[in-house]
């Protein structure tokens, strides 16, 4: 019975799909096969596959048995913010204070949820559109990361965001 990571390896790996041309399978070949599968199982939050091939009987097929493994869930999430937004929420600015709270509140991938590498693309773009999006058109993500451990299935992911400055439309001027 076909599942959602098979279908998805078969997807990205044209050597599962079902009308694959037959492949001479040398020791370079399996490894390549290994590293890919696990690649894209990754992907999904599967860090610790198990990836076994076995010849049937007559030796005229390779089975590649996959075991997923755990997914990995988020057990953190670190905002290092800086820029005029962190230097108002330390002043205790009660419209910084709010908009700070709300941007962590809002995060795509909080904590328990599985980690998904498209997931994590998409949660670092709303989060810099929602902050550009307002009154920091200058918003830049400097640098993000996923620390996965696949011992114990769990990422903590770090953001480093530059909120910027504020931008504010001036008065309105119209002359002629």
């Amino acid at each position: 019975k076909p599942t959602a990571l098979a279908d998805l390896l078969q997807e990205h790996m044209p050597v599962f799909a079902s009308n694959a041309e037959a492949q001479i399978v040398t020791p370079s070949f399996l490894r390549k096969l290994q590293k890919d599968a696990a690649a894209i199982l990754a992907t999904e939050g599967y860090f610790s596959p198990q990836i076994v091939f076995e010849k049937n009987a007559d030796e005229t097929r390779l089975e590649v048995k996959i075991d997923a493994g755990k997914r990995t869930v988020i057990k953190e999430v670190v905002f290092n913010l800086t820029g005029s937004l962190m230097a108002d929420v330390q002043a205790q600015k009660p419209a910084a204070v709010e908009r700070y709270e709300r941007l962590v509140k809002e995060w795509g991938l909080p904590r328990g949820a599985a980690f998904r590498q498209s997931d994590w693309s998409q949660s670092k773009t709303a989060t810099l559109e929602s902050l550009r999006g307002l009154t920091y058109a200058g918003a830049t993500l400097v640098d993000s990361r996923a620390n996965i451990d696949a011992e114990t299935d769990t990422a903590v992911l770090e953001l480093d965001i530059d909120s910027g400055a504020e931008f504010f439309f001036g008065d309105l001027q119209v002359s002629g």
